[in-house]
């Protein structure tokens, strides 16, 4: 059985999303409505971890050793109600080598990587040297048909939020794996053709009907659109 999948995001109000990453008091917001769900796992894309840099040389690490968490903010914990959820990240490539940065992060219990049979033997002793768990589904790229049943049956993984851009977004949809999108609206026109939208590399031909399940205001400024995939 596939887990129960949702697509959060936030976006200006054409459509776009990375301004996000400079606008502090935007992608608090973001978070702060994220805590509410009880999930079992989030799904990060690989980009957004590589981007956090503090890489190391997989070749030099040769042993198991689990880095101290940070402790969440004091702050933050009364926004925490359910358990801490899974970081599951797609990397069939074994580009991201910043394992043990993710290790220290109070956000996430456990780490998933997905992989394929493409993936380079050292990246996965790296992982295994490393603790972190991984799957191998797909030949040369990762195939999320055979991933998701997987971390269902194995790992009791059965909700998972996704917390990445519109390119592996547009890769859900287009394999009909989403259920849910919840999408933050901020009041924020950005304009730009180049600047990526919520679904990316998604074939506009084939459209999505999607069926509205709730609306709600926050702060008087932000819209919360939950949408059913039909």
């Amino acid at each position: 059985m596939n887990p129960k999948i949702f697509v959060y995001n936030i976006i200006s109000l054409d459509g776009r999303i990375e301004w996000v990453k400079n606008d502090f008091t935007a992608m608090t917001e973001y978070y702060k409505i994220a805590f509410r769900w009880d999930i079992d796992a989030v799904l990060m894309g690989s980009n957004s971890i590589y981007e956090l840099g503090n890489h190391e040389d997989i070749s030099k690490v040769n042993s198991f050793e689990t880095p101290i968490k940070m402790p969440i903010p004091d702050e933050i914990k009364p926004l925490i109600k359910h358990k801490t959820p899974t970081l599951i990240v797609p990397d069939s490539t074994g580009k991201i080598s910043n394992w043990s940065l993710m290790q220290q992060q109070p956000w996430y219990s456990d780490i998933i990587v997905l992989c394929s049979e493409s993936t380079p033997k050292e990246y996965l002793e790296y992982l295994n040297n490393k603790g972190i768990k991984y799957i191998i589904a797909g030949n040369k790229k990762i195939d999320f048909n055979k991933a998701l049943p997987i971390l269902n049956e194995k790992y009791g993984i059965s909700k998972i939020r996704t917390d990445c851009g519109g390119k592996l977004t547009g890769h859900l949809l287009s394999l009909s794996l989403v259920n849910e999108l919840k999408i933050l609206i901020s009041p924020l026109l950005t304009g730009g053709n180049s600047t990526p939208n919520l679904t990316e590399n998604y074939n506009v031909t084939n459209s999505i009907e999607l069926s509205l399940k709730e609306t709600e205001c926050i702060e008087d400024k932000y819209v919360l659109l939950t949408y059913k995939v039909k």
